[in-house]
């Protein structure tokens, strides 16, 4: 046998089978959302909801294993007491709901991954008893009859969708004064499932759902910025305000139609959203080629004004650029603003060098270059999101 693989202890042994709290956040959903795992969003946002379980440990539990869709915690010894292990599961389904809407207020992205992640939901076991682990490499993966139990209560036919579940000998593990306990946001009921080679199985479960309303997505501030240092400029688009979004916010077009863009550097695995920051040369419109930090701030709820940010530090400058969409017959038409946020030199100078023609005329023909592009790329997509799930 290899030494890195190997049973803790012989089979007989009592270090060889503990008693174990098994807890198994499973996002449900999983398998319908990941028929499109082409896109490679879908497996971005998978990985980060996964991240955001992990991250939400607050009981000190192992990880057995990332199964795709679900983690396997577990936890030598006693087991912690009903009241703990229902806050660790409020804990996770709280940070798990919070991601998805923050996630939905922030994407850049109109892919079908992106637009259904809010479809995705989560579900929990928890449940008591004896696993026999074994040490792969630097990791111990849990056997037993006890871990296929748990993994069969994940299938059991509850009509709702987001839940805890506990095992009746999970509970038994529980006094009663614990039991008695009055959770004051729902109850526990009781429920059976019938299992092949196990048979009947008693189980307990809690509704969750109630618990996501109560929590409160905090919208990003729109920055505020607007002075007499405002420079502004309108096009007509030819194809729907959501579509000149998509091109305008995906920074992989950029250099197709900003005059100015040399070059753009950007991390391809990530997913477009506000936040981001990306490295880009830009020269012409400037005195000197200039590396600057292009960055998406701020987009509102109706998804209609989206703003960028574009600074250098050394050089003082701090700029930002608005575009505001606005439904116009089949089309768009596009309000672009360009604010100067300080009075630095290198800022200054550059407000009053845009406002000579010339330099005016370079952003006029980057807004007629994102026309052609809007509308070339919309005729071929026939209105279909370009970005087809990757950056």
């Amino acid at each position: 046998m290899n030494s890195e693989y190997k049973v803790i202890e012989t089979e007989t042994s009592e270090a060889a089978i503990q008693p174990a709290l098994i807890l198994i956040p499973d996002i449900s959903g999983f398998t319908e959302y990941m028929k499109n795992s082409d896109l490679i969003h879908c497996r971005y946002i998978i990985a980060e909801l996964l991240e955001v379980i992990l991250d939400s440990n607050i009981l000190g539990l192992s990880v057995s294993e990332l199964e795709g869709d679900a983690v396997l915690f577990y936890k030598f010894g006693k087991p912690p007491s009903l009241e703990d292990t229902i806050s660790q599961c409020n804990h996770i389904f709280k940070n798990f709901h919070s991601y998805i809407k923050q996630f939905n207020a922030d994407k850049l992205c109109d892919c079908v991954c992106c637009n259904s992640s809010s479809e995705l939901s989560i579900k929990f076991v928890v449940h008591y008893g004896k696993v026999s682990p074994v040490k792969i490499k630097s990791h111990e993966k849990l056997f037993g009859s006890d871990v296929i139990l748990a993994h069969r209560l994940l299938k059991s036919n509850i009509k709702i969708h987001e839940y805890i579940i506990f095992s009746k000998t999970y509970l038994m593990t529980q006094g009663k004064s614990e039991l008695k306990k009055i959770i004051d946001w729902n109850k526990i009921e009781k429920s059976e499932v019938e299992f092949k080679h196990l048979g009947a199985v008693e189980y307990y479960f809690l509704d969750m759902s109630i618990l996501k309303d109560k929590i409160i997505h905090e919208p990003r501030l729109m920055p505020i910025k607007h002075n007499s240092s405002t420079i502004k400029y309108k096009i007509y688009i030819d194809t729907p305000p959501d579509f000149v979004r998509t091109i305008i916010t995906n920074f992989k077009f950029k250099p197709n139609w900003i005059t100015v863009l040399q070059e753009i550097h950007f991390n391809e695995k990530t997913i477009p959203r506000i936040g981001a920051i990306h490295k880009c040369l830009m020269s012409d419109i400037f005195f000197k080629t200039i590396l600057i930090d292009y960055q998406s701030v701020s987009i509102n709820e109706s998804r209609t004004i989206y703003i960028e940010k574009l600074s250098n530090s050394p050089a003082g400058l701090e700029m930002y650029l608005t575009y505001n969409l606005k439904a116009k017959g089949l089309g768009t038409l596009l309000s672009l603003e360009l604010d100067f946020v300080n009075k630095r030199f290198y800022s200054t100078l550059l407000k009053h060098f845009l406002r000579r023609r010339a330099s005016g005329n370079k952003i006029k023909s980057s807004l007629k270059k994102l026309k052609s592009l809007c509308e070339e790329i919309h005729n071929k997509f026939e209105g279909d999101s370009p970005t087809g799930g990757s950056t």
